[in-house]
């Protein structure tokens, strides 16, 4: 009887790595980045309202500058991301995002600065970990996996990132 020889997959059956957790770690730093940016902005506005000579309504607008320009594009990230690619998209936005940072610590005047976190806004709305999800394999069904309580996962855990959001965003702005 002859030896047993090892057997080989053909290189088209190969498997590729997955760097599914690679992308996690690049959305997580992406959303970091943009919830530090929040927490920087609340932290100086009373300074930038000194520096630019602004009234309490002037300088809520480079608060509210972003949050229009991130509710507006929001929605629009899916067709976005299949029209040019969840990579290219992401990475662009976060290329912009961090662009217009640096343009907003270069701001001369109230109206540089509320354009800048307009843009910011925009390019912040993918910076979100919903991208990953994506990245992870689905269950035979077709579905994400679960944790197998119904109730736990259609309407606990969706409704507990709400309220956690809301609170943090509420808190945020005191």
């Amino acid at each position: 009887m002859a030896a047993a020889t090892p057997i080989s997959r053909p290189k088209a059956e190969r498997q590729q790595p997955s760097h599914k957790w690679l992308v996690a770690l690049a959305v997580m730093l992406g959303t970091a980045l943009e919830v530090l940016d929040t927490s920087i902005i609340n932290v100086a506005l009373p300074h930038m309202q000194g520096t630019f000579s602004a009234s309490v309504d002037e300088i809520a607008w480079v608060v509210t500058s972003y949050l229009v320009a991130n509710g507006i594009m929001i929605p629009m990230t899916g067709w976005v991301s299949s029209r040019f690619g969840r990579k290219r998209y992401f990475l662009t936005s976060v290329f912009v995002f961090v662009s217009a940072s640096a343009l907003c610590g270069a701001a001369q005047s109230l109206n540089q600065m509320v354009l800048f976190r307009l843009l910011q806004g925009a390019a912040g709305a993918r910076c979100k970990l919903g991208m990953a999800v994506r990245n992870f394999p689905k269950n035979n069904n077709g579905t994400q996996p679960r944790c197998g309580n119904k109730h736990w996962d259609d309407f606990v855990v969706p409704n507990a990132c709400k309220t956690i959001n809301a609170a943090a965003s509420t808190r945020l702005r005191r």
